[in-house]
């Protein structure tokens, strides 16, 4: 699941946990990194005020391939090796790393099913909460309906946009077979055109 924080200093974090090494490409990366700028950026705001903003992928397995921990991506003028200075920083976290560092009890962890195998007391007292108390079990349930809804909405609008793209049937149609509103659809035809 992805996060999206703010820390006290107004430093901006999107975090992505990613099982398959696909999903952390590094245009993807970047593209992240475009996105935490936009989403932030006011009208009439300076660029000088952007806040630092950190895209942190904690992957399954090393996608770097060269067994190291972590990954620090900063840009850089190749001519003369200095940091470009942009504020923009990109991780990559190796999840295969469960090494004695605090990181690699962390990844550890996060690859654990029992809290009793846990180094970490705030994550084990999460687990136990999660699957062993009532409250916990109907909090997951409730998530993970809310994740199949969503699942299925995209579904419907993926199969909506496949009928829009072959062009022969109405968006009335459409909706009656998709479920989706002659709105939803008439949305979803006009952000492929834009």
């Amino acid at each position: 699941m992805d996060i999206f924080a703010k820390d006290s200093s107004g430093k901006v974090y999107d975090i992505e946990v990613q099982r398959s090494s696909e999903g952390a490409d590094c245009r993807r990366a970047r593209y992240h990194s475009s996105m935490i700028d936009t989403r932030l950026l006011r009208r009439g705001q300076k660029y000088c005020e952007f806040s630092d903003s950190y895209v942190i992928f904690i992957t399954e397995a090393d996608v770097m391939g060269e067994g190291l921990p972590l990954y620090e991506i900063e840009r850089v003028v190749k001519q003369t090796g200095a940091c470009f200075g942009d504020r923009t920083h990109i991780i990559y976290i190796n999840g295969e790393n469960e090494d004695e560092t605090s990181l690699g009890r962390l990844m550890h962890d996060f690859k654990c099913r029992n809290a009793e195998d846990m180094y970490y007391p705030q994550i084990a007292d999460r687990v136990r909460y999660i699957k062993e108390s009532e409250g916990g079990r109907e909090y997951m349930c409730r998530i993970m309906e809310e994740l199949n809804q969503k699942a299925a909405i995209e579904e419907r609008k993926k199969n909506a946009l496949a009928m829009i793209n072959k062009g022969k049937l109405s968006y009335e149609e459409i909706s009656e077979y998709t479920g989706l509103s002659v709105e939803e659809v008439k949305a979803l035809a006009d952000g492929r055109t834009a």
